[in-house]
């Protein structure tokens, strides 16, 4: 009879470590990342297609600011940031997440525009690294 007793618990103090693993965006972010994003463009009449990658460092900072220079050490971005369990939003440019791990994070944001018979469609994807 004590092992059924034994089992309710263990599956509680499993459920309650496995919970406390997760942790927010915002509480890995802070710190500088290296940053490599793909940008793509594509439209349902083949008019428009570009495909650029790009790299870059990003710092992120506790209170909400971040800043981002190019590979050369020159001055890209600044701006604030913030984040909710699904999003991080840059400026806000909101940036849905893929992956949330403490060494990779990994973000989309996809806009469709459609005009004269063409939908236009924007993707980029920011793949940040520690």
């Amino acid at each position: 009879m004590k092992k059924f007793a034994i089992l309710p618990l263990a599956f509680l103090m499993a459920v309650v470590t496995f919970s406390s693993c997760t942790k927010d965006v915002a509480d890995r972010l802070p710190g500088t990342w290296d940053v490599s994003s793909k940008f793509e463009i594509t439209s349902t009449d083949n008019s428009a297609a570009t495909n650029v990658t790009f790299t870059s460092s990003i710092t992120f900072k506790e209170d909400g600011t971040f800043s981002a220079t190019s590979p050369d050490d020159a001055d890209l971005s600044t701006g604030t940031w913030s984040s909710t369990d699904t999003h991080v939003t840059l400026d806000g440019t909101a940036y849905e997440i893929i992956t949330n791990k403490s060494s990779e994070q990994v973000w989309e944001n996809v806009t469709t525009e459609t005009g004269g018979g063409v939908t236009v469609t924007s993707k980029l994807t920011v793949t940040l690294t520690n």
